[in-house]
């Protein structure tokens, strides 16, 4: 008797009663296509991608530890570790803000806070949206090697972001005390603020992994721009000086982003453009995250 009598074929029924209850055994988010030529549109697709984001919310402790274990790898051999992120904010401040107050004539006691908001929040921006260019990139082996969700990758830059600016912190706070310290009500809005900057920061960060895992030459095209953009925004000059020219501000969406919070912490309450222009790109940019994420999340082992 053959070999072949005896093993039963993948045709068989047993064989493929065997395979079925192995596949529905395997968890939603660990089901992946053999293929990525799959372009045709799947409605479980957007089930798989609410869950992978669920699931990384659900993980806060996993992505708070290696948001902060990159910060401190970032560090490593340091006396001061993570505080150098302050120290390099209190020299821009200090360096800048003395430069620019006696070139353009401004009062220091006003011009350092309005700088150091402004560049911190900068700093925080533009730092998600760099590192989403390689997100996943950058966690190529864990994505290959575990089941993690990929959102714990996207999370964890904006968290690692947001540590960032806590830890510059201090340098606003102490010029703000030197200004005159915010009311608690301004606070709270300087919050929201950041709380709609750190939401766009996940949808910025699901599309520009995406796009610069299949094209890898836009990240050098977005580290240019932010490049430009730094210069292009009221950080250390202020939209009133251009005067019939404020339009470049005015049409500059970091300019709004800037505003929900600097304005706050400054004793202003943002603009209603601005809380409308960034309400808006935050509803664009979630809408247009979610189908990206949903249509090519499947794509991204290929992708690596």
């Amino acid at each position: 008797m053959s070999d072949n009598s005896t093993v039963p074929s993948r045709g068989d029924g047993a064989g493929a009663e065997a395979d079925n209850a192995e596949i529905q055994a395997l968890p939603a988010l660990d089901r992946m296509p053999e293929t990525d030529d799959r372009d045709e549109y799947d409605p479980s697709d957007w089930q798989l991608a609410i869950a992978d984001i669920r699931a990384g919310l659900a993980r806060h402790a996993l992505v708070l530890y290696l948001a902060w274990d990159t910060i401190r790898e970032s560090h490593q051999r340091t006396f001061f570790g993570p505080l150098w992120a302050m120290a390099s904010v209190a020299v821009f401040v200090l360096g800048i803000g003395l430069l620019f107050g006696e070139i353009l004539h401004l009062r220091v006691v006003a011009f350092l806070p309005y700088l150091a908001t402004g560049y911190l929040v900068w700093l925080m921006i533009m730092n998600m949206i760099n590192e989403a260019c390689s997100v996943f990139v950058r966690q190529k082996n864990l994505i290959l090697s575990s089941d993690t969700p990929y959102s714990v990758y996207v999370f964890q830059n904006i968290v690692k972001s947001l540590i960032t600016f806590l830890l510059g912190l201090p340098i606003v706070v102490g010029t703000l005390m030197w200004y005159g310290p915010p009311s608690i009500p301004m606070v709270l809005v300087a919050v929201v603020g950041l709380v709609i900057i750190a939401v766009n920061g996940v949808s910025v960060c699901i599309l520009l992994g995406i796009v610069c895992l299949r094209y890898r030459d836009v990240r050098e095209t977005v580290r240019t721009l932010m490049r430009f953009f730094f210069f292009l925004t009221p950080i250390i000059w202020q939209a009133d000086m251009l005067s019939n020219r404020a339009y470049i501000a005015m049409y500059n969406p970091f300019t709004h982003f800037l505003s929900l919070v600097r304005d706050p912490l400054l004793g202003t309450f943002p603009p209603l453009i601005s809380w409308v222009v960034c309400l808006l790109i935050t509803a664009a940019g979630l809408a247009a995250a979610l189908t990206a994420f949903a249509k090519l999340r499947h794509r991204i082992p290929f992708w690596l």
